[in-house]
């Protein structure tokens, strides 16, 4: 897990230069920062922050989403699409729903939808908020609600250990394969869909809980595009597959 402890550690693996307690890091013409001493987490001025519960030390989470926001600036994302902790109401209550990351396209549509949790080898949040999705949908299928035209979602992990930075996520395609849905003659879509809990059902039945684990951050694979992440449906001996990419 990343922690206060092993945060320096960190920094200084990723290229981070220090100046007393206060790092910081030149992207292109940004800068992303962490103040140590303060225990403060400086996000460029571009990306737009919600709540700012999400820029300090007092839960490990945030070093996820830091660690998070950081591979995506590096692998090419603008800052000025990206968004922290975007909220919206869930439910009658009116109950207050935040995702992590929000990563929105070129024209500022939603696009990408990433929820972080932290792991380690005693308590793994990001597995029990998997084991959530594959019941209910969890948090991300209520956010997916909210945000109708985003094209994947994400649960997003990473961990430090051994000075050795590791990561593993889950992605899901949120829009529909309609020659797969022809094909296999389902009803069940989510352009259908009125809710999360439909939203979930149309993952579970229509596409069988399919998922990647590669298809955003790795070398290979560009940003902004749509043409290299293959998801591959089968059914009846054939295979169907559409071609996307973040």
């Amino acid at each position: 897990m990343i922690t206060k402890q092993n945060m320096e550690s960190l920094l200084d693996s990723l290229g981070f230069i220090q100046n007393d307690k206060v790092y910081t890091k030149t992207i292109g013409d940004i800068t992303i920062g962490v103040d140590c001493a303060k225990q403060e987490i400086i996000y460029p001025t571009q990306i737009t922050i919600h709540d700012k519960t999400t820029s300090n030390f007092s839960h490990p989470e945030n070093f996820v989403v830091f660690e998070c926001v950081h591979r995506l600036l590096q692998k090419g994302y603008k800052p000025e699409h990206l968004e922290l902790e975007p909220r919206w109401n869930l439910g009658r209550e009116a109950k207050g729903g935040k995702a992590d990351i929000l990563v929105r396209d070129h024209q500022g549509s939603p696009y990408l939808l990433i929820e972080c949790k932290t792991t380690d080898s005693k308590n793994s949040e990001f597995a029990k908020e998997w084991a959530k999705m594959l019941e209910n949908g969890g948090q991300l299928f209520s956010y997916f609600q909210q945000e109708r035209g985003v094209k994947y979602l994400c649960l997003y992990t990473s961990d430090f250990i051994d000075d050795t930075l590791k990561y593993q996520n889950y992605i899901i395609q949120a829009f529909d394969n309609q020659e797969y849905l022809n094909e296999k003659e389902l009803e069940k879509s989510y352009t259908k869909a009125t809710n999360n809990l439909e939203l979930f059902s149309v993952w579970k039945e229509s596409y069988e809980f399919h998922h990647e684990k590669q298809g955003i951050f790795e070398n290979n694979i560009k940003v902004y595009m749509q043409n290299d992440i293959k998801v591959s449906l089968s059914f009846s001996g054939k295979q169907i597959s559409t071609k996307g990419q973040l």
